[in-house]
């Protein structure tokens, strides 16, 4: 190959992309819509009142001293005692509004849930880009984005002081800059397809007749600039100052960064989670240590040990292996249940007709989810298997209980329903046919637009 040859820009036909992705017009056009949906949806429900179910009265009340005193503090408590449970991300956030603009609290909800929304659309394009990481087909990936766009739980939470939106961002964006899939790993369960995007001959003096398919050995990877490696570190230090669930992030994103670009970057994602944690729990234990007497907090040690929140008198869990497979032996089952309603948002009362349309919906999206989940590992999404596995089963040994817990994972457990549906629908074509598969199909998608 000559020195000309090599240092010529490849021309658009050389190679295949390392991954597909739709028109860039059409992209647009998908995700102007998709936007356009999330934010009449959100429109709709929008009210400038706080939720009194939730953590949101809370949120509002750190958010007003850290605006007025510049610490968290419990405002509302005649002693005023320093909080250590909830992280300052979303208070700050909180906060900003109120300084901004001078208002009171109230006066300042639907700014917070305005930016709750703005956050919610600015996911799509990242999850857009997940999509095709994954390598699925057009049609998966408009489908999968317009159920991301029309998600109720997504929706209800836009319109909520709460941090379960910006926690998401954050998490996704990590995941997402971070993330490097091999471009063509191998993949078993997929013979080379002739008409796959991904199985074309190249010809010319770069690649003489070579033949690159879906089953062929990885040959290249996208490539990760150390910019977007350093912002997926900063992102995921964020994510566990929104809420303190972000250490499941942190730890997946350590192993990851040390596996997939060395030793060095290992060590700098150890060190900014390191940084994050070790800071903040060190503020809990200076505030415990300066508590005055007849002050009394709680850790999240204490928090998790409790036998059930629901029954004060259940008392704790001994924090010991046995303790341990107890709590999952309650947990995993329950939260089984709990994946599909953290994209349903709710459940329908019992002996309804709704109730039998939940099942009739949850419980193949369920199944679907888990062949999606294997789907993905098979394809090289290590860190968002490892950071969805690892968060989910931090969710299912606590002991509050919760659909709202896994909504942070939308986005990957999104991605893996339709890499489920993808698969599926591969094996069934043969036997269902094309309009039997497609009729198929469409009846989920009606079953699952009518519960939404």
């Amino acid at each position: 190959m000559s020195s000309a040859n090599s240092n010529a820009a490849p021309s658009a036909t050389s190679s295949p992309p390392l991954f597909p992705s739709l028109p860039v017009r059409f992209r647009r056009v998908l995700l102007l819509v998709c936007g356009a949906l999330m934010l009449g949806l959100w429109a709709m429900q929008a009210h400038p009142y706080l939720s009194v179910a939730n953590d949101a009265g809370r949120y509002m009340v750190l958010g007003e001293s850290l605006a007025r005193t510049g610490d968290l503090r419990l405002l509302n408590e005649w002693s005023r005692p320093r909080d250590i449970l909830y992280p300052p991300g979303f208070p700050a956030l909180i906060a900003f509004w109120l300084l901004a603009t001078g208002r009171s609290p109230g006066g300042v909800t639907l700014l917070v849930k305005a930016t709750q929304i703005a956050l919610l659309i600015a996911t799509l394009p990242l999850f857009l880009r997940l999509l095709e990481r994954a390598r699925m087909t057009a049609g998966y990936i408009v489908a999968a984005l317009l159920t991301y766009a029309c998600c109720p739980a997504l929706i209800a939470y836009a319109n909520e002081a709460m941090s379960e939106i910006p926690f998401l961002f954050l998490c996704l964006a990590s995941v997402v800059l971070a993330e490097r899939p091999d471009a063509r790993r191998p993949n078993r369960a997929e013979p080379p397809v002739l008409t796959d995007p991904q199985f074309v001959e190249r010809s010319g003096p770069d690649a003489e007749g070579e033949t690159i398919s879906r089953g062929a050995e990885p040959e290249a990877r996208e490539p990760a600039p150390r910019l977007a490696l350093a912002l997926a570190l900063l992102c995921a230090g964020l994510s566990f100052l929104v809420r303190s669930a972000g250490i499941a992030l942190l730890i997946a994103q350590t192993v990851w960064f040390w596996r997939r670009y060395g030793w060095r970057w290992g060590v700098a994602a150890a060190l900014v989670g390191l940084a994050v944690v070790g800071g903040w729990q060190g503020r809990s234990r200076e505030v415990i240590r300066h508590a005055p007497p007849s002050a009394r907090y709680a850790t999240y040690l204490d928090q998790f040990s409790l036998r059930d929140p629901m029954r004060p008198g259940a008392g704790r869990i001994q924090l010991n292996p046995k303790g341990l497979l107890l709590r999952a032996s309650e947990g995993v089952p329950i939260y089984v249940g709990m994946t599909p309603r953290s994209l349903l948002h709710t459940m329908a009362p019992p002996r309804s007709f709704w109730l039998i349309w939940f099942y009739v919906v949850a419980i193949p999206m369920t199944l679907l989810i888990a062949v999606g989940f294997q789907v993905g590992w098979q394809r090289g999404f290590y860190l968002s298997g490892g950071f969805w596995a690892l968060f989910w089963l931090l969710a299912a040994m606590w002991p509050w209980v919760a659909p709202r817990f896994l909504l942070p994972l939308a986005p990957f457990t999104l991605l893996y329903l339709f890499l489920g549906v993808e698969r599926v629908s591969e094996r069934s074509q043969m036997r269902l046919g094309w309009v039997g598969l497609r009729s198929v199909q469409a009846l989920a998608a009606l079953l699952l637009l009518g519960y939404f």
